[in-house]
């Protein structure tokens, strides 16, 4: 498996996107219109959130062992 040139920022931005997704989650009953589209929108918030945070950590880690 191929690694990426610079693993930190490949990490950095993983996060960074988990952190968007946070904020749109937030954002999100402001925003829309017809709240019955909030839980699928939570749900896959979370689900990018737990993805990208848990992979991003797990990853740091178990590069530490």
């Amino acid at each position: 498996m191929m690694e990426h040139p610079n693993p930190k920022e490949k990490w950095k931005n993983m996060r960074r996107m988990a952190w968007i997704a946070f904020v749109h989650g937030l954002s999100a009953p402001f925003w829309l219109e017809n709240y019955a589209y909030l839980a699928p929108i939570f749900i896959f918030d979370a689900s990018v959130i737990g993805a990208y945070m848990g992979f991003s950590t797990a990853r740091d880690g178990w590069g530490k062992q």
